[in-house]
């Protein structure tokens, strides 16, 4: 049953905030075509984040550890199944890493911005990906500047009005410098 397998090397993978740079989350499970019928096949995707390129290494080569275990110490428990389970583990950076240094020409621009409507910026480091990253990783310094969104990617997520009010009015400052 590649649906139980899955879930045992599950079980075991990390997962959520590992620490301050780094998160690990499995988004989809897909697999079986009924509810009577053993699933053959099962498709896992998931994502491991970090500001370390080193953690993203270890991380995922961990996850694809775990996940080739669980199928290596797999025993046929009837003696009657033909052939034996496989996985197929593969893994693509989606977002290069990015750093701006706080001196940066488009951080100073944002912060003249701010401070020209008096409203006062916090640098931050984020978690998330963003086209800034595919910016940056090409060599175009690009700034995120946040919505002031809350519970961000989960079924809390909100942002208020003033929020957005006040997003608006530091963009409109920076398209009129």
């Amino acid at each position: 049953n590649a649906l139980i397998l899955a879930s045992r090397a599950l079980a075991q993978a990390p997962d959520g905030r590992i620490d301050d740079d780094t998160t690990v989350n499995f988004g989809t499970i897909c697999g079986g075509v009924a509810s009577n019928i053993v699933p053959e096949l099962v498709t896992i995707e998931g994502e491991v984040r970090s500001h370390s390129q080193e953690k993203l290494v270890e991380l995922t080569e961990r996850i694809e550890k775990i996940f080739t275990a669980t199928i290596d110490d797999w025993q046929d428990p009837t003696g009657m199944t033909k052939g034996t389970p496989s996985v197929d583990f593969s893994a693509r950076p989606d977002f290069p890493l990015m750093r701006l240094a706080p001196e940066s020409q488009v951080v100073r621009e944002v912060e003249l911005a701010a401070k020209s409507i008096g409203m006062e910026l916090a640098l931050v480091v984020a978690g998330g990906g963003s086209d800034a990253n595919i910016f940056n990783g090409y060599g175009l310094d690009t700034a995120i500047i946040a919505t002031g969104m809350t519970n961000v990617h989960s079924i809390q997520e909100q942002v208020t009005l003033g929020d957005m009010v006040e997003l608006t009015r530091l963009i409109l400052a920076l398209l009129t410098r």
